[in-house]
């Protein structure tokens, strides 16, 4: 048999599906992988980082920590400034990262009426281009982007 490598928006899917961000009740997740099983409740950040983990090396997994930790800032616009996208991008996996992390997010906010889902909405167009997103589809990520904005559609 033949062995199929999922792409990352495949990936996306499998381990940020709505029943896994908010489970009713006692009923099982749909998660596929044992070794993140003990995360099925916590914060989607946890969860990102343990995919960044299982997908890169231990060096690479600190590098991507650190390129998606904000700026001090007052503000999200501070915080998130021009130096934090560059480190991002610059970094192997970071986008990865950061897209899995913003999908679960939008995905939880607008499930549970969270105001956080309005701010995501409002700053998704400069988030993505920040990112290296334009609609050419040769982006390495383009299904996530695509994935990510139409998350926003009603």
């Amino acid at each position: 048999m033949p062995v199929v490598e999922p792409t990352p928006i495949t990936l996306v899917k499998m381990l940020f599906p709505p029943a896994l961000i908010a489970p009713q009740g006692n009923a099982p997740t749909p998660l596929a992988f044992e070794t993140t099983g003990a995360l099925v409740n916590a914060p989607s950040c946890a969860r990102t980082l343990v995919l960044g983990a299982l997908l890169a090396s231990v060096a690479d997994a600190a590098d991507i920590v650190y390129a998606v930790t904000n700026e001090k800032g007052k503000n999200r616009a501070e915080r998130a400034n021009d130096k934090y996208y560059a480190g991002i991008v610059a970094t192997p996996g970071a986008v990865f990262v950061k897209l899995c992390d913003r999908i679960a997010n939008v995905q939880y906010g607008k499930m549970t009426g969270s105001g956080m889902y309005d701010k995501y909405k409002k700053e998704n167009d400069n988030f993505i281009i920040k990112l290296g997103y334009d609609d050419t589809n040769t982006h390495e990520y383009f299904e996530m982007f695509v994935y990510l904005v139409n998350l926003f559609k009603d």
